[in-house]
């Protein structure tokens, strides 16, 4: 345990050395041992040389028990200040990944593995199996093979093997579910990937498999409040997904979050239940969108954002997704110049990415702004705007992306808002963009189009208007709803009215 403190001291930057110092600056004989923590020139001292030094002008023949304890109450208090200083067990953060805190369990750990580096054998198997105990309670894959592979190595060193061939078992077990885990991992990724990439339904078979495997290991809640958590977040990011489905997989993950909430997702990481929560608010708030529930989605979203904003040390993955979700909710309240500031920090988080490309979108999201917003707010310079949404969309095509169509037809809309008849026209006989209005309750701009491009008479000037009516109220998509609105914007724009 001494060469474990000392280690642990020596291993602290020099300002948290001194920082201690001045902390025990009261305490003459804490000040001693961290002398000789520091000066020793022995790998390892015991408990009489320390003693001896931190003690040297009380000690008389019969009082060295009376110092020993005293010693092991003084040694006790440097080990939680040097704890409580970091975090972490001191010194334990540099041996993972420089700035990332180690979690209760991952600190016991290494604990134990020190102890075990120190011989201390017996303490060491006593805490390991406490330790296991709690792994396979919270469903702590990644931690339990190597935990068990330490007390088998303690049992070697004692000569103990009464209890090996269950934990060889136990090893089996563990080894299979911690790479159940990272199969499930992968399938994640390649679902968010493809999802993102080609649509949900490219999707669909990898997450189909992380069910599977959540049957697979019923007895381990962690499986399928990952497979839960995956299929509603992901099922919600995407259109035309059953409603009742996904009202299903968020009831359950919701169930389980509430019955098991030491239990984490895809990984065992700190503020894990805050990610969780932050997580699930967006994809809820995405579901109140789809149903048309904007006031719902509305309230999930700036719930998931202050978790974001105001949780000490909160540390969330952004992506330039999360700023164009952000968008496209404070478009729907009516917030535009909201999401005109939240496209513009979108780009601003893009620049500190140094992804030049990525940036790009940015300017389109801005773009989207304008042509919602559209008669009471324009950009100061629209020409470089169009100029940056051009370079996008060169970007998007040698890409393939499924949203290409998408840019294609706001860049129409905000042309046609502009009076650059023309070149909305033009636009608009590419087959991408016709493409992208396909959808049903849509395509109604394809007549609004071929409006601008004709003789504009009344009688079909009502006609369509009447048709963007019947389709919004049928509408129970917001995003859909939002479209048609800014249909009728256009018209009005046509027929000379704004």
């Amino acid at each position: 345990m001494n060469n474990y403190i000392r280690e642990s001291f020596l291993k602290l930057p020099a300002v948290s050395r001194e920082q201690l110092r001045r902390q025990f600056s009261g305490s003459p004989v804490m000040l001693r041992l961290l002398d000789l923590l520091e000066h020793s020139t022995e790998k390892k001292f015991g408990v009489h040389e320390a003693v001896g030094y931190i003690y040297k002008e009380e000690q008389d023949e019969g009082n060295f028990e009376v110092l020993r304890n005293r010693f092991f109450k003084l040694r006790k208090k440097l080990i939680e200040a040097l704890e409580s200083r970091s975090g972490t067990p001191a010194g334990e953060k540099e041996s993972g990944a420089a700035g990332f805190q180690l979690l209760p369990l991952e600190q016991e750990y290494y604990r134990c593995r020190t102890l075990v580096q120190d011989n201390h054998f017996q303490e060491a198997r006593k805490r390991l199996e406490k330790l296991m105990e709690e792994c396979w309670k919270k469903n702590i894959f990644e931690l339990l093979p190597d935990a068990i592979n330490q007390v088998i190595f303690c049992n070697f060193t004692l000569n103990v093997f009464r209890d090996n061939e269950k934990l060889y078992k136990q090893l089996e077990e563990a080894s299979v579910l911690l790479n159940s885990l990272n199969q499930q991992r992968i399938c994640a990724r390649k679902a968010y990937d493809q999802a993102a990439r080609f649509g949900y339904d490219k999707a669909r078979p990898h997450v189909a498999r992380m069910k599977t495997i959540a049957l697979q290991h019923k007895n381990f809640p962690r499986f399928e409040i990952y497979y839960q958590f995956t299929a509603f977040t992901l099922g919600t990011s995407s259109y035309g997904n059953d409603v009742r489905v996904l009202a299903r997989h968020q009831n359950r993950i919701r169930e389980l979050m509430i019955k098991y909430p030491d239990i984490p997702s895809a990984f065992y990481e700190a503020q894990s239940a805050e990610l969780m929560q932050y997580y699930m608010l967006n994809a809820e708030g995405f579901y109140a969108f789809q149903r048309g529930d904007i006031e719902e989605c509305y309230r999930c979203f700036v719930e998931s954002w202050n978790i974001s904003e105001h949780t000490p040390g909160f540390r969330i993955r952004r992506s330039d997704s999360q700023y164009a979700n952000r968008v496209v909710i404070e478009i729907a309240t009516g917030r535009f110049r909201e999401a005109l500031k939240t496209a513009e920090e979108m780009l601003e988080f893009l620049k500190d990415q140094k992804e030049a490309e990525k940036r790009l979108k940015a300017y389109s999201e801005m773009l989207q702004v304008y042509t919602f917003a559209y008669p009471d707010l324009v950009p100061p310079n629209p020409e470089f705007l169009l100029g940056k949404v051009d370079e996008y969309l060169r970007h998007q095509k040698e890409e393939k992306s499924m949203h290409y169509g998408q840019t294609l037809m706001m860049k129409a809309v905000f042309l046609l808002q502009s009076g650059k008849l023309k070149e909305a026209l033009k636009v608009s006989k590419l087959p991408d963009f016709r493409k992208a209005l396909e959808h049903e309750q849509v395509s109604v701009y394809l007549e609004i189009f071929d409006y601008a491009a004709g003789s504009r008479d009344k009688v079909k000037a009502q006609a369509i208007r009447k048709k963007i009516e019947q389709a919004y109220m049928k509408s129970r998509e917001a995003s859909v709803t939002l479209t048609l609105k800014r249909a009728l914007v256009l018209m009005d724009v046509l027929e000379g009215k704004k």
